[in-house]
């Protein structure tokens, strides 16, 4: 009995053991670099208001549109991917885009700003979900708001997104408050960027959201 009892463990941690390293290599894109402290993405251009223009769900944000109040400050103070990453990078030749400087941007429309730069600069839908992974964002797959085969209205209409979360005790890290810390009662459930793309994987809008209960 004790031998069959042994033998049965070995086969399932002979399959269990190698599972478990798969996991963790699949999960540990940043691990060694983390440590190191050299992460860094591949990018194919530093994106700006005059490369990449700022566009909402795929229309330009411009003084005609009817949210430009809510953007204008924002997109005037983040003209450039530079100007999203912390001050001692920006003037890099070839700047880490992962520095993202949080503190400076904030989570609203300055966030909304600067990760649509910071995905038009990264290369492809790999490398976006690899950004949002750095930053401790859970990352779900992308996801069609249509079908496949629809076909938009127009060019730039986005069709498919990707969406990050944070916990609330992540998103609290970043944006404090305290009413929440005084009276231990926070209405925000989860904080979510989701990137917006055409059918070709084009980046054509960024929206944030806090959830509440």
């Amino acid at each position: 009995m004790n031998l069959k009892i042994t033998l049965l463990l070995a086969m399932i941690l002979e399959f269990w053991i190698p599972s478990l390293v798969m996991a963790s290599e699949e999960n540990s894109n940043f691990g060694n670099c983390r440590i190191l402290d050299d992460c860094r993405l591949e990018f194919t251009h530093l994106s700006s208001q005059k490369t990449d223009p700022f566009l909402f769900s795929g229309r330009a944000m411009d003084s005609c549109h009817p949210r430009w109040h809510q953007y204008r400050r924002a997109m005037r103070r983040f003209p450039d991917v530079r100007n999203c990453l912390t001050e001692a990078k920006q003037d890099e030749v070839e700047p880490n885009l992962l520095l993202f400087d949080w503190q400076r941007v904030g989570t609203g429309r300055g966030a909304e700003v600067c990760v649509f730069r910071i995905a038009r600069s990264l290369r492809d839908l790999g490398q976006i979900k690899l950004w949002l992974e750095f930053h401790e964002f859970r990352v779900g797959n992308l996801s069609w708001r249509y079908s496949e085969s629809y076909r938009p209205r127009y060019d730039t209409q986005p069709v498919s997104h990707i969406t990050g979360y944070w916990t609330k005790e992540r998103y609290r890290q970043v944006n404090s408050s305290w009413i929440a810390s005084l009276t231990g009662i926070d209405l925000i459930l989860n904080y979510q960027l989701s990137v917006r793309f055409t059918q070709e994987n084009v980046v054509v809008g960024v929206h944030a959201e806090t959830p509440s209960k």
